[in-house]
């Protein structure tokens, strides 16, 4: 009995995603500033290296709390509580799977 709210829980924080990413898809990026955005691209311009120092354990551990946030505003908060390093990796993920997102919507439409 225990898993209904937990799923439930769930199923909401993919539709609060897909609404993330739908934004996204207009321009409209709700969990970074467009600071956050200017210094992660200027940043990382040699691409992410996630062997160095953890990165990759780092960003699992990262993307674990942006999850269990329960809404748009709080994980908004702990994105801007993140180490830079971590947070620039974080918007250029977003964005790469924005793109990846974007194409699969493409596919779905031109199969229709």
């Amino acid at each position: 009995m225990h898993s209904k709210p937990l799923l439930l829980a769930s199923v909401k924080r993919v539709e609060t995603f897909e609404k993330i990413l739908r934004a996204g898809l207009r321009g409209v990026h709700h969990l970074f500033s467009n600071q956050m955005i200017r210094d992660a691209f200027e940043k990382t311009q040699d691409g992410l290296h996630l062997a160095e120092s953890g990165m990759a354990e780092k960003l699992k551990t990262a993307l674990a709390g942006l999850l269990a946030c329960d809404d748009v505003s709080s994980a908004s908060e702990y994105v801007a509580g993140l180490e830079p390093g971590v947070r620039n990796a974080l918007i250029i993920m977003y964005f790469d799977f924005l793109d990846q997102y974007r194409l699969a919507l493409r596919r779905k439409e031109s199969v229709h």
